[in-house]
This record gives C-alpha cells, structure tokens and sequence, in this order.
C-alpha cells in the first residue's frame, strides 16, 4: 500500500443530523513527495473483522474530508484526516442489529486523489496520482478499523441514539393494495406531524385504520374491524387485548375529527407525536400479523397442491 491508516479516535456529534466524526493517522510509504487534492471514505460497519469478506458488512454511506488533505514529504512522512459521517436513527439502529452486544468494527474504503510535486525548493506537481490506502494488518482494499464495545456505547451516547424510536413496517406485506394505501395516510401524518399540523396528523392516523377496517367491511375502525384485522393471532385472550387496545387508540385518534353540532377538542403537539407513535407501533404489528397469517395460508396451499400431485400420480 502506498499509504497505511490507523483510527485515531471516533466520536459522536448530534448537533442537526447526527454525525460520526473519525480521526486517522496517515503514515507514506512512498519515496517521493505528493500532495492530496481531496479524500473521500466509504464506510462500512460489521460485528467482526471478517465481515467485510462474508459480505455482512452494512453500507453507512460517504465520510466527507473536514480537514486539509495534507502534503506528504516522502517515505515515513505522517499526517491527520479528519472525517464526518452523517448518520440517521436508522443506520445506528442497523449497527446495534449487527453489533449485538460486542465489539464494533468499521471497514474503511478510501478514494485519494493527489498530486506528486518535483523536488525544486519551489515544487510543483508533475502529475496526477491516486495512491492506495491501506491497513498496517491487512492487504484488503477496506481498512478494518476496531472500536471497542464501551467506546461505542459513549459514541452512541454523543450521538443521541436512545433518544430516537423509529418502528418498521415490513416492505414485503406493504405490497399488498390494503395495506399500501394504510401506508399512504400514515406518511401524510408524518409529513402534517412534520408542520406542525397537529390535527391533521391525527386525522391522518385515523385514516389509515379507517381504510383498514373498511378492506373487512366494517365501517369504522372499532373492535369488530380489529378482530377481523387480528384472526392471525391464535389465541383468544391476547387478540382480545389486543382489538380493545387498538379501539382505544382510535377513539383517541377521532378527537380531532370535528363532528358538526360539537365543541372541537384542542389538540397540541404531544397529542400528535403520542398518537402517530403508537399508530406506526400499531400498523406494524398488524403487518407483521397479516404477513404470518398469509406466510401459513401460502404454506398450507402449497402442502395441499403437492397432495393433490400425489394422489394424481
């Protein structure tokens, strides 16, 4: 390699969109002086050392350069990169899947485009270079860089990961026509929650369930809409639970939906940022319980299929 890196230092910035800022030393091995025009770092995060060559390793995205690239004046010459990268409640969430509760490693590939200078008591670039930059332990492309398990745990900290919730609803069901259009309503409230629009982001919420219970013919979202919704869950006393909890919440989702005759309920902002939460946690587990139920019904279809091949043979 004709430039070794070693991580200095990593530390988390919150202020805007949470950043990973990392500090590496640099070190030359080439013979001759060069001078970095620009340096940019792919970065990407594993549970071990080896899971950039398994293919386990989570793209993050792009570290931008925040200090100068430096001039390095022949073999043992040293120098400092200083890098940011921005990262959102997601990709941190992703790196605690795939952390676990170990280490954490990052795999670092950098794209350096430099200049190598004469050796006049003036120099100037005689022409256009892109060194190689590598690890001290490795001849992979990536640097492997390690950081151990109780640094990340205070990065994660700066960072302000604990702080965030952020709910999944699986993208395979979201496929389906019923569920899609729930997910329509459910990113119009994100986006009123996202303006201020406290009202309108209720309604919204309302909305996506509304649409639901309406896919099994029940006017409106109420525990006989839920129960139908929820014929995945087998046992009867959790889907019970269960249909009365999401009546609840759609009650208090319909306070904000102004009814002619009646006195409008004031809505403020904890009122949306509590019911949108509890709708995506709600939306989520009833697409995950649409995915098992259709996943079994697909299996049985198949088991019933092969039977029927069986008994023509």
């Amino acid at each position: 390699m004709d430039m070794i890196a070693s991580l200095e230092s990593v530390h988390g910035e919150r202020s805007g969109v949470p950043r990973l800022r990392m500090n590496v030393h640099v070190k030359s091995n080439l013979d001759r002086m060069i001078t970095c025009a620009d340096v940019v770092a792919e970065v990407r995060a594993g549970a071990t050392i080896h899971s950039q060559n398994t293919g386990s390793a989570y793209f993050l995205g792009y570290a931008m350069l925040e200090s100068a690239p430096g001039q390095f004046h022949g073999a043992g010459a040293e120098g400092r990169w200083d890098f940011c990268l921005p990262l959102l409640p997601y990709h941190l969430r992703q790196i605690e899947e795939a952390r676990g509760k170990g280490d954490l490693y990052l795999f670092v590939y950098f794209r350096c485009h430099a200049f190598e200078m004469d050796t006049s008591s003036a120099p100037q670039p005689v022409r256009f270079v892109s060194p190689s930059v590598g690890g001290s332990t490795t001849s992979s492309s990536y640097v492997p860089f390690k950081i151990a398990w109780s640094d990340w745990l205070t990065t994660l900290k700066a960072l302000g990961y604990r702080e965030y919730c952020l709910i999944e609803v699986p993208v395979g069901v979201l496929q389906k026509r019923a569920l899609t259009k729930a997910l329509t309503h459910m990113e119009a409230a994100r986006d009123h929650f996202d303006e201020g629009k406290d009202e309108e982001c209720l309604v919204s919420c309302y909305k996506a369930f509304e649409f639901l219970a309406k896919q099994k013919q029940v006017k409106q979202p109420d525990q006989n809409a839920f129960e139908r919704l929820l014929d995945g869950v087998p046992d009867a006393n959790k889907r019970r639970a269960l249909k009365q909890l999401m009546d609840y919440l759609c009650r208090f989702l319909n306070v904000a939906r102004h009814e002619p005759g009646q006195e409008k309920v004031h809505v403020d902002r904890r009122d949306s940022e509590y019911g949108l939460i509890l709708s995506q946690a709600t939306l989520a587990y009833l697409a995950k319980t649409m995915a098992r139920r259709n996943s079994k019904e697909d299996e049985a279809a198949t088991e019933k299929r092969q039977i029927a091949r069986s008994v023509e043979e």
